[in-house]
C-alpha cells in the first residue's frame, strides 16, 4: 500500500503525463519487478496470410492495395500485395482470403496487367475455390460496360466456389468513397473471419490510410504548379503544350509516369445553374461531411458538365417524367449524349430541395496526362500534352471538354493579361510503362496523336543518361501541317542520330493511313529489330492499340512465329508495353 505522501505524488505525476507516457509508465511499473524468465517475445502475427490483387491501368487501383495492406496490417494481420501480372496463378487454389481491386478499360475489358489473369480465371484451368474474397470495382459510368471486369471476376469466382466477405464495391471516376466503405468493411470482416481482435492503441478509422511513402502532394492534397508556358500547337483543334514549374514540391516523376490535373468547370455554366437552382453563390452547402459555398461546389468540386446514368438515376427521383426517362437505360443514355447538367434541368424541372440536386452529382475527377518531359533533363519542370476534347451537344454545336475548356481560359489569361496562374496536379505512377535499364537496348515507340507525349520524354532521358541504343518512333495524326506535335524537335534528334527513324502517317493528306500501316511497309526492318532485341511501346487510344495489336502480331507470324504466343512473352518479360485509354 502507499502512504498518503506516495499517493498524492503518484496523483501529481499522473496528472501531468499524456496518454502515451501513462501507457509507458504502466508497462515500465509492471516489468520493473518482473521475473527475467517470464519475459517472452511478442507472439507472431497469426496466419493464413491475406492476399491483395490488383489491375490497375492508372495507378488508382495500386494506390488503394497500397492504403489496403496498411490497414490489415494494423489489424496485426499478415498481408501480402501483387500486381495481377506478377501473380502465380497456380497458388490460387490455396489462398484463404483474397482481396482485389480491378479496373474495367476500354469497352468492358481487363487492364493489360489483368489480361492473363482474367483469361486463366475463365479458363477451365481454373480450379475449384474455398477462398473468401472480397472484390472492389474502378470504372467510368459513362461508358456503357461500367465496372464490367469486376463483374466478371466476381461472378466467375462465385460459381468457382468461392464466398464473398463483402458485397461487389463498384466505383465511379471520384472512388475515394466508396473505396473507403469497402476498405473498412472488408478489413472488418477480415478481422471477424480470422478472431483477430483490434489493438488495444490503434483506432482503425473507414477512410484510406495512405501508406507514409506517398509524396507530401497527391491526389487528396494536390500540388498547386505555377503555369510557365501554355502553347497552342494547333489552333483550330485546341491541343496544348503546357510547361509547369514543381520547383519545392518534392515530386520526383520518370518518364512513362502522368501527371493529373484538377479542371474546373466554366463560370457561365456554373452561374446558370445556380441561378436556376434558386441557390445563392455564396450559400455554404454539406456534402458527404464536407462544407463548401455554391461556388465552389460548382465550379471546382461537382461534374455539372457531363452527367451520367447514375446521377439521371438519383435526380429522376425529383421529377416523374425524368423517373420515366431513367428507366429506359437505352433511351437514357440517348439522352445524355452532349447535354450538361442545365440542359437537364430546363428540360425536367425539379421542385424540391435545390441543394439536394448538388448530392446527386458526381465529383470532378482529375484528368490524367502523360509526362511529355525528362526530370533528368527538364529539372523542376513537368511538360505535358493535353489533346483537345471535342464533342457535338444535343443541339449539334461543337464545344470543348471541361479540361479543355479549363486550360484555353488559362492559356489566354496567361498570354494576354500576363496573370499569374497555378494549376492543381498530382503524380501518377505507371511501373508498367517504363524504359529497359539497359542503356543499349533498342526500342520501338509507337505514339499517334497525343500518344507520343511520354516518347518525347523517353528520347531526353535517354540523352541525359548517355544512352546508346537505338530509338524508332512511329507517329500519326490527321494533317503534317497543323497536327505534326513537336515536329522541329524530332527532325533535330533525326540530325543529330539521337532519333535513328522516324515513320509518319497523316490520315488526312490524302489517302488514309494510319501508324499499323507504316509498320507493316516496314516490317523486314521491324522484324530485324526485334531480333536484336528491341522493346516495344504503345500509347494512346485502345481503338488504336489493337489495330497495332493485330499488325504486330501479323507480322510476326509473316516470319514463321508464333504471334500470340511472342507478343504475350514479349509482355511478360517487359518488351512490350502499352499505356492505352
Amino acid at each position: 500500500m502507499l502512504s498518503s505522501e506516495q499517493l498524492n505524488t503518484v496523483e501529481t505525476l499522473v496528472k501531468e503525463l499524456d496518454e502515451r507516457q501513462t501507457i509507458w509508465l504502466s508497462g515500465y511499473l509492471s516489468g520493473l519487478h518482473a521475473p527475467a524468465a517470464t519475459l517472452s517475445p511478442p507472439p507472431a502475427l497469426p496466419t493464413p496470410t491475406a492476399t491483395i490483387l490488383y489491375g490497375s491501368q492508372s495507378g488508382n487501383g495500386k494506390s488503394i492495395a497500397d492504403a489496403l495492406a496498411a490497414t490489415i496490417q494494423q489489424r496485426r494481420l499478415k498481408v501480402e500485395m501483387f500486381s495481377m501480372n506478377d501473380y502465380k496463378t497456380a497458388r490460387l487454389k490455396k489462398e484463404k482470403f483474397l482481396f482485389i481491386i480491378i479496373s474495367t478499360h476500354g469497352e468492358g475489358e481487363p487492364p493489360d496487367a489483368a489480361t492473363e489473369f482474367y483469361q486463366f480465371l475463365h479458363s477451365a484451368r481454373a480450379p475449384k475455390l474455398t477462398t473468401a474474397y472480397s472484390l472492389l470495382a474502378l470504372g467510368d459510368s459513362s461508358y456503357e460496360k461500367f465496372c464490367q471486369t469486376g463483374r466478371d471476376i466476381d461472378g466467375r469466382l462465385r460459381e468457382l466456389g468461392a464466398v464473398a466477405l463483402t458485397e461487389l464495391a463498384e466505383c465511379d471516376l471520384d472512388f475515394e468513397r466508396v473505396a473507403e466503405q469497402w476498405q473498412a468493411t472488408a478489413v472488418e470482416s477480415l478481422a471477424q473471419a480470422t478472431q483477430v481482435s483490434p489493438p488495444r492503441i490503434t483506432t482503425i478509422k473507414s477512410q484510406i490510410v495512405l501508406p507514409s511513402s506517398l509524396p507530401l502532394y497527391n491526389r487528396q492534397n494536390p500540388f498547386h504548379a505555377p503555369v510557365l508556358r501554355i502553347l497552342p500547337l494547333n489552333p483550330p483543334r485546341h491541343t496544348f503544350h503546357l510547361e509547369l514549374s514543381l520547383e519545392e514540391s518534392g515530386l520526383n516523376y520518370r518518364p512513362g509516369d502522368s501527371l493529373a490535373i484538377f479542371p474546373e468547370n466554366s463560370m457561365g455554366l456554373a452561374q446558370q445553374i445556380a441561378e436556376a437552382l434558386s441557390l445563392s453563390w455564396h450559400e455554404e452547402i454539406e456534402i458527404d461531411n464536407q462544407h463548401a459555398t455554391v461556388e465552389e461546389w460548382l465550379l471546382r468540386r461537382l461534374d455539372i458538365a457531363q452527367p451520367t446514368l447514375p446521377v439521371l438515376s438519383r435526380l429522376s427521383e425529383m421529377n416523374s417524367d425524368l423517373a420515366i426517362l431513367a428507366a429506359d437505360t437505352t433511351k437514357a443514355r440517348a439522352y445524355l449524349s452532349g447535354r450538361n447538367l442545365l440542359d437537364v434541368l430546363n428540360d425536367f424541372p425539379l421542385n424540391q430541395n435545390k441543394a439536394a440536386v448538388l448530392r446527386c452529382l458526381r465529383q470532378l475527377t482529375p484528368r490524367l496526362y502523360s509526362l511529355a518531359s525528362s526530370a533528368m533533363a527538364r529539372e523542376g519542370e513537368a511538360h505535358l500534352l493535353a489533346a483537345r476534347d471535342v464533342y457535338q451537344n444535343f443541339s449539334g454545336m461543337m464545344q470543348l471538354g471541361v479540361c479543355s475548356s479549363y486550360l484555353n481560359r488559362l492559356g489566354e489569361n496567361l498570354n494576354h493579361h500576363n496573370e499569374e496562374q497555378t494549376v492543381k496536379v498530382f503524380l501518377q505512377s505507371n511501373e508498367n510503362f517504363r524504359l529497359p535499364d539497359d542503356n543499349s537496348a533498342p526500342i520501338i515507340m509507337i505514339g499517334p496523336g497525343a500518344g507520343v507525349a511520354p516518347f518525347r520524354a523517353f528520347v531526353e532521358e535517354r540523352e541525359a543518361r548517355g544512352a546508346d541504343g537505338k530509338n524508332w518512333l512511329f507517329f500519326g495524326e490527321r494533317h503534317r501541317r497543323h497536327d505534326f506535335y513537336y515536329q522541329t524537335e524530332w527532325q533535330t534528334h533525326l540530325r543529330r542520330g539521337l532519333l535513328s527513324r522516324m515513320d509518319v502517317a497523316f490520315s488526312r493528306d490524302g489517302h488514309k493511313v494510319y501508324v499499323q500501316d507504316k509498320l507493316r511497309l516496314q516490317q523486314k526492318l521491324l522484324w530485324q529489330w526485334l531480333q536484336d532485341g528491341a522493346v516495344i511501346y504503345v500509347c494512346g487510344s485502345i481503338r488504336m492499340a489493337k489495330d497495332v495489336h493485330e499488325t504486330l502480331r501479323e507480322i510476326i507470324e509473316n516470319f514463321g512465329s508464333n504471334g500470340d504466343e511472342q507478343l504475350k512473352n514479349m509482355q511478360e518479360t517487359g518488351r512490350y508495353q502499352r499505356d492505352v485509354y
